[in-house]
């Protein structure tokens, strides 16, 4: 082949993957990550080595859940181009997805070496610390717990339900198990749940009942209560049925899936006096209206405010119910563990872990209580 000949073709192979390297990207755009894979592929074969196309590549295969596929392309990008920031940041990240840490970090190390200012790098070796502290602080945290849970017999040992058995496993998390055996589980609401024990409420709902902390709780304080626990959660039921039978409360404790402005105002239809507590992640603003559910005017509140998913939330079903309730606020507290001689031996880090609830922000409760 003549030295023309051999241009025309590397010119034509060019132009092919460039074609085809175009049209990978709009496939991927509208996420038809196959044919975009395909297509990139295609233009791998016309330019080998291509690390852009080896990286759009991995991102297609990402897509694809093709995670070791991906993480294969990625490092052969970066061999190609080792300044390619984006396929440096996105191999550290699906290391972090196959849960190998130790490949993470050794990349990130990399990545910091290489671009020290870089903001996305040093957000990034931040997050990973703040990750490993997490870590290392679930492990810790289950070794105290299971402490607690042999001195205590998995029983409540202070605040409104001192006396309760607490189930040992859990449908969220840990289940912050150790401050419900110790008793300062949201111990911000303890006036609160004492003053609405002693309005003696003839029915209580709660929404978002998970193992039944609350429900079983007071099932035991109000035995001649009728109590509704609702969770979307199939093991958040299970478990909470389980705590009501360990704590001799089934017969009057009525355990049901989601719970909808219809259910609701059955539940409440003809009592003089009801009790509602409810921590359904947001879904308070959808369920506490009193337009579609008129009965929650008898009824007294206890409402976790879920404002870090939505900001309309505290400051609506505060004008919804303020005309018909005193509605309090009651803000996020701190604890003290020194308190509880259980704890006493423990150092101090460990002591602080054990009542930690590991709130995602500064939350708060609405205590709404019935004019009526």
């Amino acid at each position: 082949m003549t030295d023309s000949r051999r241009a025309e073709a590397g010119s034509d192979s060019e132009e092919q993957a460039r074609l085809h390297f175009f049209k990978g990207n709009e496939l991927y755009l509208v996420r038809r990550f196959k044919e975009a894979s395909e297509e990139f592929r295609a233009a791998l074969r016309h330019k080998s080595g291509h690390p852009r196309s080896l990286y759009n590549l991995a991102m297609s295969e990402l897509g694809l859940d093709h995670l070791e596929e991906a993480e294969s392309l990625l490092r052969q990008a970066i061999a190609a181009d080792p300044d390619y920031r984006e396929a440096h940041g996105n191999l550290i990240l699906l290391y972090k997805r196959l849960d190998d840490y130790a490949a993470a970090e050794q990349c990130l190390e990399r990545a910091r070496a290489k671009w020290p200012d870089d903001p996305n790098i040093i957000r990034m070796a931040e997050g990973f610390q703040r990750e490993a502290f997490a870590r290392q602080a679930e492990a810790r945290r289950k070794q105290l717990t299971a402490y607690l849970a042999r001195e205590s017999g998995m029983k409540v040992l202070n605040g409104p339900f001192a006396g309760m058995l607490v189930n040992d496993k859990t449908s969220w998390g840990d289940g912050d198990i150790a401050s419900r055996i110790l008793g300062c589980y949201e111990e911000e609401l303890n006036d609160a749940l004492e003053r609405a024990i002693a309005r003696s409420p003839s029915v209580v709902v709660n929404v978002g009942c998970a193992e039944g902390h609350f429900a079983i709780g007071l099932a035991r304080r109000l035995p001649d209560s009728t109590v509704f626990a609702h969770d979307i959660s199939d093991d958040a039921r299970r478990l909470c049925r389980e705590t009501a039978e360990a704590n001799g409360v089934a017969g009057h404790v009525t355990i049901d899936a989601a719970c909808t402005h219809e259910i609701l105002r059955r539940h409440l239809a003809g009592r003089d006096r009801a009790l509602a507590v409810l921590d359904c992640e947001g879904a308070e603003l959808y369920l506490l209206d009193p337009a579609a559910v008129p009965e929650l005017e008898c009824c007294d509140l206890i409402i976790e405010c879920h404002d870090f998913l939505d900001r309309t939330i505290t400051p609506t079903l505060f004008d919804r119910f303020s005309r018909t309730h005193d509605v309090e606020k009651v803000v996020e507290a701190g604890r003290n563990p020194n308190k509880y001689p259980l704890l006493h031996h423990m150092h101090s880090s460990d002591r602080w872990l054990v009542v930690s609830e590991g709130r995602p922000e500064f939350m708060h409760w609405l205590v709404c209580w019935s004019k009526r």
